[in-house]
């Protein structure tokens, strides 16, 4: 759908988004937007996914988890600092199999 979104868009260049607003040939009102993820969420069952900040957090803490460096997770995200996107974004709590083993504790 996206790669289909891409090739037809809504919106013309420059603006290259991939979802515009319905039936015009303009940019999307955020609030609006936020509103029908929200609705459609709760279409879905998915209460745990009712904002963008929740599918941002989701992709940059997948980032982590599949080795990306802080720096390359910031560059995605639009960070300037990579300690932001380590602070805000990645797992504090998790814990690293290897200090687990060198402290002697099999998790």
């Amino acid at each position: 759908m996206l790669r289909a979104r891409r090739e037809y868009p809504r919106v013309k260049p420059p603006h290259g988004v991939v979802f515009g607003s319905p039936g015009r040939n303009a940019l999307r009102d955020p609030t609006n937007a936020a509103r029908d993820l929200r609705t459609a969420s709760e279409l879905l069952k998915l209460p745990w996914a009712p904002t963008f900040h929740t599918f941002r957090k989701t992709g940059l803490s997948k980032m982590e988890e599949a080795g990306f460096t802080p720096r390359e997770a910031a560059d995605q995200a639009g960070h300037s600092k990579p300690s932001m996107t380590q602070d805000v974004y990645f797992g504090r709590a998790v814990t690293v199999a290897r200090a687990a083993t060198a402290l002697g504790r099999v998790r």
